[in-house]
């Protein structure tokens, strides 16, 4: 391992991080296509809010935890046809599941359930294709995360990148030339995710025989299945809200929600969500080391401080972002909104790492208990207070929930491994940060040379106060001015 274990995941969370970031960067890309009447109603882009975070719930059911377990089992042998056995039990194991709920859809619960269900019509004539498309993307796991098994980091960020090629050029097509609008969306996806499936098992055409070892599928199942409970409360702590909008204010409120919530969520996507895929096998690689708690703290201080930054710039810009981003005056109303995500996600960095001492312990079974404590407080919170307080509700929530999320982990995992934090460096940093993010949120003046000037100062002004008054250490001045500045410019 390199001298600065620092240096390895910060590399490792920038590489993975490219590729997670790519598709997601298309709905921020097209943003302005979305919120255009010309292309998309406030009530389209409403209703294709709620098919996507469905889309979310099929991708999460169907592949029953297959991601993790495939990584589990994988490294548990070294042989080569073991893992050729384990890879393909699976891969077949999602392909027949997925076909044969792709058929139960289209011949009994959209014909016959749903409507029995009273789901809304608009809802329920798509159903077939969110059904199909989260099929695709399970299919995707084996082949896709059989590149991150391997350690081919870059051939992973290619099909990342191949599919964000054809997901871009695919709703542009449908929706700005063909002019499809809702439809244009869905078949944009569709058609996206085939080809991108399609590239995938060319590659690993070569791997792909029709073998299934039953002795093992029952392990694989035993391991899997549950954890899609605990995917499901993950799921409930950051979409299930735009339901209860969707349901309790209507289609136009949850298109204005879900657009304040996407750009918040940039603080998941730049950072967290690049670092929870560095995370996991980073913490046990330095388990077995002497410092291995200090390390573990200051990767808090560390991802607290990135995280930060980051939701500070999201929050002193949100009013700028949506006036570059969106071309429909209601979707203005998603100012606040971005605000608090993007600050609630802050947490939710805290949180991956607080699972160490649960993690290393092998005492995750607490996991599920943490997540549906959060996910009922979550439900029952939003359905009795979006009636009251519309879109700032649920928003207010997320920052609760997230929070929730970070002590409960903490108080559990110092159970079984205690870690010193510097509990007061992070408060030093939620202070700095939240203060100049109202300042740079509320800051207001007639003149606009002016307004921007002081705009892009307040962008430096949290780093010049953490320096002046010795906030940094001189190792960590090092580290910025030798690795991170070098990173930039050479």
């Amino acid at each position: 391992m390199n001298s600065n274990p620092f240096v390895v995941l910060f590399k490792h969370s920038l590489i993975y991080g490219i590729g997670r970031v790519l598709v997601s960067l298309t709905a921020f890309i097209l943003m302005p296509i979305f919120t255009n009447p010309k292309f998309l109603s406030v009530e389209a882009y409403g209703i294709w809010q709620i098919l996507n975070i469905t889309l979310t719930i099929l991708v999460v059911v169907l592949s029953m935890g297959m991601t993790t377990t495939l990584f589990r089992f994988y490294y548990d042998t070294k042989e080569a046809n073991a893992r050729n056995s384990i890879s393909n039990t699976i891969f077949w194991l999602l392909l027949i599941s997925s076909a044969l709920f792709v058929i139960l859809t289209a011949f009994l619960i959209q014909p016959y359930i749903l409507p029995w269900l009273q789901i809304d019509d608009s809802i329920r004539e798509y159903l077939i294709w969110i059904v199909m498309i989260a099929a695709l993307q399970v299919v995707s796991i084996v082949p896709l995360n059989i590149l991150r098994a391997e350690e081919k980091p870059w051939m992973y960020v290619f099909f990342q990148i191949a599919q964000f090629v054809l997901l871009l050029t695919s709703l542009v097509f449908f929706i700005v030339y063909l002019k499809w609008q809702l439809e244009g969306m869905i078949y944009g996806y569709a058609c996206a995710f085939l080809g991108n499936l399609l590239l995938l098992l060319f590659s690993y055409r070569r791997n792909i025989t029709f073998q299934i070892d039953f002795s093992i599928l029952r392990k694989i199942l035993q391991f899997g299945l549950p954890l899609i409970v605990l995917q499901l409360g993950g799921w409930i702590l950051s979409v299930f809200d735009r339901y209860l909008v969707g349901y309790q204010l209507g289609y136009a409120d949850a298109a204005v929600y879900g657009v304040g919530y996407q750009f918040g969520m940039v603080v998941n996507l730049a950072v967290i969500m690049p670092f929870s895929v560095a995370w996991g096998p980073f913490l046990f690689k330095v388990f077995r080391q002497p410092d291995a708690r200090t390390v573990y703290s200051k990767t808090l201080n560390y991802i607290t401080f990135i995280a930060l930054y980051v939701a500070f710039l999201i929050a002193t810009f949100s009013k700028e972002i949506l006036f570059l981003f969106t071309k429909s005056p209601e979707y203005l109303e998603a100012q606040g909104i971005i605000a608090m995500v993007a600050f609630a996600y802050v947490f939710y960095g805290m949180y991956y790492v607080f699972t160490t001492g649960l993690n290393v312990t092998n005492k995750t079974f607490y996991f599920p208990y943490i997540i549906l404590s959060v996910s009922v407080f979550n439900i029952v919170a939003n359905y009795l207070l979006i009636p009251f307080f519309n879109i700032t509700a649920p928003a207010i929530i997320t920052i609760a929930s997230y929070a929730m999320l970070a002590f409960l982990t903490f108080y559990y995992s110092q159970k079984f491994y205690r870690i010193s934090f510097e509990f007061k460096r992070i408060t030093i940093l939620l202070l700095v940060f939240i203060a100049f993010g109202f300042i740079g949120y509320y800051w207001k003046y007639e003149n606009s040379y002016i307004f921007f000037t002081v705009k892009f100062l307040t962008v430096f002004l949290p780093f010049v106060i953490l320096y002046l008054f010795n906030f940094f250490k001189a190792e960590e001045l090092h580290f910025i001015k030798h690795r991170v500045l070098k990173l930039f410019y050479g």
